[in-house]
């Protein structure tokens, strides 16, 4: 499957997700305004580190095996089992701690320890998250596009109506509950495809451990824990920093530029993660992989390009006909987050040739200097110009990794 029939698939799905995300905005931002929008970014960040350690961080390694065996069904197989052991583990540990610490985790997340039960339903259904997001990545990993992409719609509009009916009677509380009963859903359609189409026996999908490929699969791990645990906390320090030292209401402004940033991107994420990476494992030459990434680059860029502008000149309608005029304050903060986002998407094609190629040094310690640099850079920022100043840091921060991407891989680039 080439590069087109990717984007028209991940087209499907991310216009089916854009619109649900477009409305979903609407619905939370007319329940619960900016404060609740703040509480919702610190929940979803949370969330986000602990399906990474809920599967065992080895998401892009089942990506890249599962690739790499194409037309080797044993091999893939094996993969497969090493992985749904791996998930089941893992899944449960990250549950009972959730459980266990999830008073805590409420109060410095959510402020509020009445909050405490909304983490017990979301360990209750940790599991099934857990699955759900592992049954993606084989989809992805044995190029079953279209029935991830029918997956991904099915998820989308199944979240837009339960985050509607609870939204509607239980305010924030049912904003932050709404996927976790989602998850259960989602789990019987995984369930169905697996079992109709028969690309393996669902009796040979047990749990089953092989060292060999457990290795190889914890060699992503550490990438993975660094690029699914890294950005969420640092959005969580930089909000938690504007809570602090600026107000709650002005979290939730950044909150919802940052939030239609990931909405606009997310199209362009799904094409890179569905087609580039797992492209980028198969071929064996440097000028193979020079010439996919001018070839994506080509089209991503220009793309990229139209719609940061688009949203940039469209903002003030964008706020005031998908939120509502109480979120104004945030339209100063368009055009940092937007010009940044052209250099994190340039970052990103990029970092997928770490990825491909398991270069795992080489990502922890770019992705960690760039974390680190990103938190420190915001919070002087934050401190000189205030609200904005988050935006700022944003962008700073992609400039120098975009450069420092370009660096590491000025082999694949020049």
């Amino acid at each position: 499957m080439n590069i087109f029939k990717t984007s028209a698939y991940s087209a499907m799905s991310q216009a089916t997700s854009l619109a649900v995300g477009l409305i979903s905005v609407k619905v939370v931002a007319s329940q619960i305004g900016p404060d609740g929008l703040a509480l919702q970014g610190q929940f979803i960040n949370f969330t986000s580190i602990m399906i990474i350690f809920a599967t065992g961080a080895i998401g892009a390694g089942v990506i890249k095996y599962l690739a790499e065996y194409t037309g080797n069904a044993a091999m893939q197989l094996k993969v497969i089992r090493t992985a749904i052991t791996t998930t089941f583990t893992c899944s449960l540990l990250a549950a009972i701690v959730t459980l266990v610490m999830s008073r805590w985790v409420a109060m410095h997340t959510l402020k509020d320890d009445s909050y405490t039960s909304v983490y017990w339903i979301y360990a209750i259904f940790l599991p099934l998250l857990s699955f759900n997001t592992l049954f993606s990545f084989i989809l992805n990993g044995l190029k079953k596009i279209q029935i991830l992409t029918f997956v991904n719609i099915f998820t989308s509009i199944v979240n837009l109506i339960f985050l509607i009916l609870l939204a509607n009677s239980y305010k924030i509380y049912g904003v932050l509950v709404a996927a976790s009963f989602v998850s259960l859903l989602v789990f019987a359609v995984h369930i169905y495809f697996f079992s109709r189409y028969k690309w393996f026996p669902l009796r040979d999908l047990k749990p089953q451990w092989d060292k060999e490929f457990a290795v190889k699969l914890f060699k992503f791990s550490t990438m993975s824990i660094l690029a699914g645990f890294g950005m969420p906390f640092a959005q969580m320090l930089i909000r938690d920093r504007l809570i602090e030292h600026i107000s709650l209401t002005d979290a939730g402004y950044w909150q919802t530029v940052t939030r239609i940033s990931d909405f606009y991107l997310s199209f362009l994420v799904s094409v890179l993660s569905i087609y580039l990476l797992p492209k980028l494992a198969e071929l064996k030459k440097d000028e193979e992989i020079k010439h996919e990434i001018w070839q994506t680059a080509k089209y991503i860029f220009p793309l990229i390009i139209v719609m940061t502008l688009t949203i940039y000149m469209g903002k003030d309608l964008l706020i005031k006909y998908l939120l509502t005029e109480e979120f104004l304050p945030a339209r100063s903060l368009f055009k940092y987050q937007l010009l940044g986002d052209v250099f994190k998407v340039g970052g990103w094609i990029l970092s997928n040739i770490l990825w491909a190629k398991a270069m795992t040094r080489k990502y922890l310690i770019v992705d960690g200097f760039f974390l680190v640099m990103y938190v420190v850079i915001s919070y002087a920022c934050i401190n000189y110009y205030g609200l904005i100043g988050a935006t700022i840091g944003f962008l700073i921060t992609y400039i120098f990794y975009f450069i420092i991407m370009v660096a590491v891989n000025r082999k694949f680039v020049f």
